[in-house]
């Protein structure tokens, strides 16, 4: 070693000299020469990363991650705020740096003595302020330089306590919200929550593709698949819960294109957890990530070595560049006035239903309408306006005609037909009603004499089937 060599902590001097006395050393300058033409690294620093990859291979506790260990979570948080990702960076560390950081974040110093003693580990008492090497950067074959990032906050203690681009906090809300605005929130898109929130692309056809949607609902099927196998392959939980992916027209209609920005978030959160367990890619720190443009976020996802790991980095990007470009053809249907309160995500209205919507709009004015929308959305903010209408064209058709609130089971209707119904979910008249003759002839398997018997108690009621040749959008009463 030369005498240039910055004080490193007594841990990794004692073993950086049992290395050196190994046979695992005999070839060390042959290799370093191969090596260090292609990476530009320092005789001390590959001796430093080699030492601590020959201990790992000897201990392996020393590769396990900080998450991992059986401590407090405030702790293990603690540790992580100080750049401490594994053990290995933790025995650098003397008691005196941890109890000194005591004042920033919550370390229990004596819990973590205690536990690497019950390890056969032990931690040095003394000692500030040394220099101090990634495990995770070595292990990962970092691109830069293999000194920990934990010198900078012996530098300035308020990365700590403030916003670090550094170290994600995952389970703090402000973290979170500071980070998205600043590096992910692209123009307009808080218009899925407001004004383009109900405007829709017209489907012809339940099982007709997502159509502008499709990009970008695809990538979001391939990140969250590629997020389980890396969480599988790093041997990890997911900590963050797969959203509901809508997979056609007729998902899509349940939501609002609130959704959509839902999932971006989501999405994003997903990766923070699975980076901070990891720390280091290939070519870049995570801040060096997380705050890159789109061309540089795509240079280091070139240079990541593991090929799901990497997808997900490509498919990020993409979920990004997706979504806006939606809202840019959103904004253009809303422009051109193509979507309307009459416009709907699959088929068409029903045609008994659509009767009633204009009946309840013909005793209602837009203005009672509108009040009524946004006090029912306070309550479910993803409420559709064409849901909204449906439902309480319903709710006024009942009052017109208590019978249509009638369970099909208590219903005068021969038991035959409940039970062909009662098959295909059909629970009130109000539901009833919104089947055409097309439906029921497939519900009762062309029997046009059950349709007959149907339409005949129907009318007692003074109501009836409606016709139509097409696949009908239905919207039931809420029970």
């Amino acid at each position: 070693m030369t005498n240039k060599r910055p004080r490193i902590s007594p841990w990794l001097t004692q073993v950086i000299t049992d290395f050196m006395k190994s046979d695992d050393s005999k070839d060390l300058n042959k290799d370093y020469i191969q090596t260090s033409s292609l990476e530009e690294r320092s005789w001390d620093e590959y001796v430093i990363a080699e030492a601590l990859k020959w201990e790992a291979n000897r201990r392996p506790f020393l590769k396990t991650s900080v998450w991992d260990l059986a401590i407090s979570d405030t702790t293990k948080e603690g540790l992580y705020m100080l750049y401490i990702d594994t053990v290995a960076d933790l025995l650098q560390f003397s008691l005196d740096e941890l109890t000194y950081f005591t004042q920033f974040v919550d370390i229990r110093t004596r819990e973590v003595d205690n536990y690497m003693y019950k390890k056969v580990l032990r931690m040095d008492a003394k000692g500030f302020k040394t220099q101090k090497y990634s495990f995770l950067k070595i292990t990962r074959n970092y691109r830069g330089s293999y000194v920990s990032d934990a010198m900078k906050v012996f530098d300035n203690e308020s990365l700590l306590t403030d916003f670090n681009l550094d170290r994600p906090l995952l389970n703090h809300e402000w973290w979170f919200e500071e980070f998205y605005n600043n590096y992910c929130r692209t123009e307009d898109e808080d218009l899925l929550e407001k004004s383009l929130k109900h405007v829709t692309f017209r489907v012809k056809h339940p099982d007709e593709k997502l159509g502008p949607y499709d990009e970008f609902i695809h990538a979001v099927y391939e990140y969250w698949f590629s997020y389980r196998g890396c969480c599988i392959k790093q041997e990890i939980e997911m900590e963050v819960e797969e959203p509901t992916i809508p997979k056609c027209a007729s998902e899509i209609n349940l939501h609002s294109n609130a959704l959509l920005l839902s999932l971006k978030k989501a999405s994003i959160r997903a990766l923070i957890a699975l980076l901070r367990r990891s720390s280091f890619l290939c070519g870049s720190s995570i801040a060096d990530f997380l705050k890159a443009d789109l061309d540089k976020k795509l240079d280091i996802a070139e240079m990541e070595v593991d090929s799901t790991m990497q997808l997900l980095l490509i498919l990020y990007v993409e979920i990004g560049v997706d979504l806006e470009s939606l809202v840019i053809d959103l904004k253009e249907q809303k422009r051109q006035g193509i979507c309307s309160d009459d416009d709907f995500y699959v088929g068409i209205m029903n045609p008994w239903l659509a009767r009633k919507i204009r009946e309840y709009r013909k005793y209602h004015s837009d203005k009672q309408i509108r009040t009524a929308y946004e006090k029912a959305t306070e309550e479910r903010p993803e409420l559709l306006w064409i849901r909204f209408m449906g439902e309480q064209a319903l709710q006024y058709a009942t009052q017109k005609n208590p019978y249509l609130s009638t369970y099909v089971e208590d219903s005068d209707l021969p038991d035959d037909i409940k039970e062909s119904l009662d098959k295909k979910g059909i629970i009130l008249v109000s539901d009833l009603l919104q089947y055409t003759t097309r439906d029921l002839y497939e519900i009762f398997d062309d029997d046009e004499a059950k349709l007959n018997t149907l339409n005949n108690v129907l009318r007692l009621h003074y109501l009836r089937i409606y016709e139509c040749d097409a696949p009908t959008h239905k919207i039931f009463s809420p029970q």
